[in-house]
Parts: structure tokens; C-alpha cells; sequence
């Protein structure tokens, strides 16, 4: 912990008052002058009255330092001494978060976040570091005093009978269950609409709101292509744990040689797609996995994107075999009725089999003319508001041309430099036109209502194998022979 500043009045009050800014290392930010400057400006939040605590002061905490608890960060800020019952000490949904601590008479002390987003904090962080200062009016002014208020009151609510020094040390979750991670598939309504864009835009921006790289993974657990793609190297840049090709590869003659029998069967491709995923999510906060073409691409082997969203979910509680369905993000493109059409008709592959839609996002809009983002965006999301409860149009992106040409480089270091800068670009926009912060929600949401209602066990489904019978085949020919047969019968793809 670091005490950046103390403001002490002359009469005698026993009320004091702390403001402690909260981070986590990968938030990157610099203590010093500048985040004293803001935090100090946030105590004109205080009103001036005969209430005004005689000591006020403002500190930062680096929240993961050393594997510390939230609890011992606020009470050496607090610095006391004196072991007092602090209520409402629980760790922050995300950091940075702003936190105000204010104690009573020497008997009892209080804590509540202000209710700012974490990206704003940092952005204005950023912007007070670049010199622009901090304004008189500043909007998160507001929110410090509903939370002071906030503090104030439970600081002199009674203790109850039961409760002595706070003991129990509250640690910012790090997610080391699997199925406590937040898994999200996302999935197209045609091929190369930018199902890989947005999930690099997701990573992108969810790392601006404050997560932790090794808290987020990425993976494709059935791909077409096996060349380098942009949100690999991205990911691998800022230390995104990823798995670009997964276990299932559709590959030149690959269709045939199932239907033949000669690879693995429907069961035992799925088991090794949910497997993969079961693998990374140990210790992450968010998965991101990655579809292939539209819904219906891997369907003649049963592996279709449904089937893989519902083998790439977690596994439920007590059930070695059953799954909750990952909820899926349709990417759908320009345009308003074929837009809607589209989201409609393949938002229904997925529902069909017990698969939740939770939205969905539209890419690649023109900022000019009738079909526009703006004009587009109205109408849709009209739509959405009137038509379709419980599901979102969670953005609307602008058409980035310099992406296309990004993914067209797709040597491993050719390039790098130059990639990572239009995948940042990319980053930029999609952060400004999409509310990634709603689609995690959701996502959320979706998971913890599986967990909590028994009534809806029926979505919870096995993993089975429509077309294979289950079991797995011996495999006569390998991947080579079969790309070599199919290659010399004139193949074009899987």
C-alpha cells in the first residue's frame, strides 16, 4: 500500500475519511503526483459542513501485491492500528476500482466502491498523466459521494451480536475452478463475416476494462485454416494464453475419411474439443472460443457449431458427462432486414438443440449513405428492443479495411510491428462501438441461472454422437494418407 497524501483539520472530530484507488499489476499504472492529483481532487466530493471529517487522506493499493488480501491492503491504508471491524470489506467485481473507507469513533470502520466503470478510471488516469489535469466538475465526483454517504451510514449501523474483529481475509478472485470461468462462443451467420476480428476485439477490450492477461484465453476448437491469424499474434503479444488450432481440423479429404470411418468418431471429437477447453480455463476469469464458417459447417460429422458450443461448455456439477451449453454471440452483417433475417434464421440452429443465443453483434457497416452504421444501428436495435427479450444487439462495428489486408500477412514474424498496430487500431474502434462489458454479463448471467434453477436442467445436455454411435473407430489411415488421397482425386478442401 501507498500513502499518497493526508489532509488533517485542527479541531477535534473522530470521524475520518480515506479514498483508496485499487489495481491490479496488469493495470499498469504509475503511483506518483498524477493519481495523487486525482484522488485528491475527488475529496471536493466531501461536503463542507459541521459532518466534514477531520481527517481526510487518499492512497493506492496494489491489490495482488504478494498474493495480499483486499482486507489487509484497506486496513494498512486505514492505518489504525487498532484491529477495527470494518464493514462492507469484500473484494471489487473489477479493478481498478475506487474505494471509500470511513471510520467512527475509534470503534468501527466502513468500505464502499464507487460505482464508476474501470475503464473510465483508467482512461482518466491516462489523462491526467498526459497532462490534462482534472476538472473542478469531475463527473466521478458524484459517485465518490453516494458511496461516502453509503460508507457513513453502515459505519454507524450497530454491530451485530455475533460479530467480532473481521478475520476472514476476502481475495480478489483468481478463477481456479473451471467451471467458475465464463465461457463464450462466438459464431457467425456466414463464413469470413469476422468471427476472429471480434474475438480479437473482445481480448483487445477486455484487457482495457482491466483484466488480467492470464486471466483471459482464447481458443478455435475446430478450424478450416490452420494458417497464423491476427488474434494469435495478438494474443501472444500481451501474454493471452491461446490454442489457435484446436484438437479438430477439417483438412483437405477429411469429410470422406469420417464418413469411411477411418478417423475418430462424432463422440470422441467433441470430447476432445470440450477437453481442450476444460484444460484452458484452469485459473482464467473469461474463454473465448471460436467458431468456424456458419452454424452449420461440421454438421455432416457432427460437429457442427451448435455441438461444439455445447461440448465447449462447462461441465455440471456431480455429471462427469453432462454440460452446460457455452451462450453464443451471433457476428451477423450490414444492412437491417438481411441483417435481421440472418441473426434469426441461425440464432434458431442453436436455440433448437438447447444452445442460448445471448445476442448479437453486426460488423462491418459503412459510416456514410441509407445503409450506414448510425441508420443501421436505429433500426436494428428498434428491433431488438421490440422483438427479442432476453437477447441484446450488442454493437454495431464500422467497416476497418486495413484489418482485411492485416489478415492477409499471415507470416509468423513477417510483418509483426505493423499487425499488432492495426490490431490495436482495431481494438480502438471496436472498444468505442461495442458494449463488451454487457456481452460478459450476459454471458455470466446465462451460467450462474444454469447453476441456480433445476427447472432448466433439460439445456444441460451429453455429449453424444448422433452419427458415429459413440464409440470411438479405429482409425485406418492418417491424416497424411488421407490428404495424399484426397489431393491426387483433385480436393479442394475437407
Amino acid at each position: 500500500a501507498c500513502r499518497l497524501a493526508a489532509i488533517t483539520d485542527d479541531k477535534p472530530n473522530s470521524t475520518s475519511l480515506t479514498l483508496i484507488l485499487l489495481y491490479g499489476s496488469w493495470n499498469k499504472i504509475t503511483v506518483d503526483k498524477d493519481a495523487c492529483q486525482l484522488m485528491c481532487s475527488l475529496l471536493g466530493a466531501v461536503d463542507k459542513g459541521s459532518a466534514r471529517p477531520s481527517r481526510m487522506s487518499v492512497a493506492s493499493v496494489q491489490a495482488d501485491k504478494s498474493d495480499d488480501c483486499v482486507e489487509c491492503s484497506v486496513c494498512e491504508c486505514v492505518g489504525d492500528g487498532k484491529g477495527l471491524p470494518i464493514s462492507g470489506l469484500e473484494a471489487p467485481a473489477e479493478l481498478p476500482a475506487i474505494g471509500v473507507v470511513v471510520s467512527v469513533k475509534d470503534t468501527r470502520s466502513a468500505v464502499e466502491y464507487a460505482k464508476i466503470e474501470p475503464r473510465k478510471i483508467i482512461s482518466h488516469l491516462r489523462s491526467v498523466c498526459k497532462g490534462g489535469g482534472v476538472k473542478v466538475d469531475h463527473p466521478f465526483r458524484q459517485a465518490v459521494a453516494d458511496a461516502i454517504s453509503s460508507a457513513q451510514k453502515l459505519a454507524l449501523k450497530p454491530l451485530p451480536p455475533s460479530t467480532g474483529s473481521n478475520s476472514k481475509k476476502t481475495k480478489i478472485s483468481s478463477g481456479d475452478d473451471t467451471e467458475t470461468a465464463t465461457r463464450l462462443f462466438i459464431s457467425g451467420d456466414r463464413s469470413h463475416v469476422g468471427k476472429s476480428s471480434v474475438c480479437l476485439g473482445l481480448i483487445g477490450s477486455l484487457l482495457r476494462l482491466g483484466y488480467d492477461p492470464k486471466s483471459l484465453a482464447y481458443i478455435k476448437p475446430a478450424t478450416q485454416c490452420e494458417a497464423t491469424q491476427l488474434v494469435e499474434k495478438y494474443c501472444k503479444s500481451v501474454g493471452v494464453e491461446c490454442v489457435p488450432v484446436g484438437p479438430v481440423v477439417y483438412f483437405k479429404g477429411f469429410t470422406r475419411a469420417f464418413l469411411a470411418g477411418e478417423t475418430d468418431s462424432t463422440a470422441v471429437l467433441l470430447k476432445k474439443a470440450g477437453e481442450a477447453v476444460d484444460e484452458l480455463a484452469k485459473g482464467k476469469r473469461v474463454i473465448i472460443v471460436d467458431g468456424v464458417g456458419y452454424p452449420a459447417v461440421g454438421s455432416i460429422c457432427g460437429t457442427d457449431n451448435a455441438s461444439m458450443a455445447r461440448a465447449c461448455g462447462p461441465r455440471v456439477p456431480g455429471d462427469h458427462e453432462a454440460r452446460t451449453p457455452a451462450p453464443v454471440l451471433l457476428v451477423g452483417k450490414s444492412g437491417v432486414g438481411d441483417a435481421v433475417d440472418a441473426f434469426n434464421l441461425n440464432s434458431v440452429f442453436f436455440e433448437s438443440v438447447g444452445v442460448p443465443v445471448i445476442g448479437g453483434l453486426f460488423n462491418r457497416l459503412p459510416l456514410e449513405g441509407y445503409y450506414s452504421l448510425e441508420n443501421c444501428k436505429s433500426a436494428v436495435s428498434s428491433y431488438f428492443d421490440q422483438y427479442k427479450p432476453g437477447k441484446q444487439a450488442f454493437g454495431f462495428i464500422p467497416e476497418v479495411p486495413d484489418i482485411a489486408k492485416t489478415r492477409e500477412n499471415n507470416g509468423e514474424d513477417d510483418g509483426l510491428d505493423a499487425a499488432l498496430e492495426q490490431a490495436n487500431k482495431f481494438i480502438g474502434i471496436f472498444d468505442e462501438h461495442v458494449d463488451v462489458g454487457g456481452i460478459v454479463k450476459a454471458a455470466r448471467e446465462y451460467n450462474e441461472r444454469q447453476d441456480g434453477s433445476s427447472s432448466r436442467t433439460k439445456k444441460r445436455v451429453k455429449v453424444d454422437a448422433k452419427l458415429s454411435g459413440g464409440e470411438a473407430k479405429p482409425i485406418a489411415l492418417t491424416r497424411e494418407q488421407i490428404e495424399q488421397t484426397a489431393k491426387r482425386a483433385g480436393a479442394a478442401g475437407g
